[in-house]
């Protein structure tokens, strides 16, 4: 007879607990931003500035973060610990005990609420100096218009609507060039213009095909980049008159009020002037959009 085999105890697995001193921390954690009520997913050990510098809340500010002027005030109303020796100097006693730190020195090391104050309702502007002595010049723009009727050779002669616009505006125009969005869009506003239309110009690059009315219509945007402001104008191109003028808060003036302090986070950062560049893009996008609705525009 074979002998029964014996059977092997399973070993069990043991699980073990950490101490609460060695439990593994969160790498994230969330910052709850008053009275805004808006939640911002931060890397443990990030400090709030640079928290709140992802978003679009406004926090004044012109050391660039480095603790030197103490501007950066917000309110903690959860739990903190004890202030920062930069918070200590710069801040009343008052301002202490009731929470006050600042968000530049103050490190985010688990689920935090802060208030910042009341949010402003609605995009600011500002009122700018739009007189002045104005100087001769003459005007020389990148691009022209040239008011273009097809003929019915040109119409029904089995052509490319770019070929029939080459046609018709003559020989001096037989290496008339076209990118591909301005071809993709010619035969709707052929049939719209009915073979009626301004040709926009750039050299000897056909740019786009407008109604025969806006022919003598041209516009220019110029903008003046300023450490805290930002202007932009509408030029009429046909005469240099001023059609409008904006101006906002530059809003790299998060990372600092003046140039050596964005240097600073230049350097520090390596996504900084990548950082810096959006919110420069992003200023300059919202001034021409406001220019072109005061000016009674419509973007293409």
């Amino acid at each position: 007879m074979k002998k029964p085999k014996s059977k092997k105890k399973k070993k069990r697995r043991r699980f073990f607990a950490l101490p609460p001193e060695r439990k593994q921390k969160r790498k994230h954690v969330w910052l709850k931003v008053l009275p805004d009520d808006l939640w911002v997913k931060v890397r443990r050990g990030k400090t709030i500035l640079e928290a709140l510098q992802k978003t679009d809340v406004e926090l004044e500010g012109d050391c660039g973060g480095r603790g030197q002027c103490g501007k950066c005030k917000v309110k903690v109303l959860s739990s903190i610990g004890p202030p920062s020796s930069e918070a200590q100097e710069l801040l009343d006693p008052e301002e202490l005990k009731e929470g006050v730190r600042l968000a530049c020195r103050t490190k985010i090391k688990k689920d935090l609420t802060v208030y910042v104050g009341e949010p402003d309702t609605e995009e600011i502007y500002y009122q700018i100096l739009k007189t002045g002595l104005r100087p001769i010049f003459y005007l020389d723009p990148l691009l022209e218009k040239q008011l273009v009727t097809l003929t019915p050779d040109a119409q029904n002669g089995g052509l490319a609507d770019f070929d029939r616009i080459k046609l018709a505006m003559g020989p001096n125009y037989d290496d008339l060039t076209a990118p591909l969005h301005c071809l993709r869009t010619l035969p709707d506003m052929l049939a719209r213009t009915q073979f009626h239309g301004a040709a926009v110009l750039h050299g000897k690059s056909l740019l786009a095909w407008q109604p025969w009315e806006e022919g003598g219509r041209r516009y220019g945007l110029v903008f003046d980049l300023g450490t805290s402001t930002l202007v932009g104008k509408l030029i009429s191109l046909l005469d240099g008159n001023e059609v409008a003028a904006i101006s906002r808060l530059n809003s790299q003036s998060k990372y600092g009020s003046n140039v050596i302090s964005r240097l600073q986070y230049v350097k520090e950062n390596s996504k900084g002037l990548e950082r810096l560049n959006e919110l420069l893009i992003k200023d300059l996008n919202r001034i021409t959009k406001r220019l072109l609705y005061v000016g009674g525009l419509q973007p293409e």
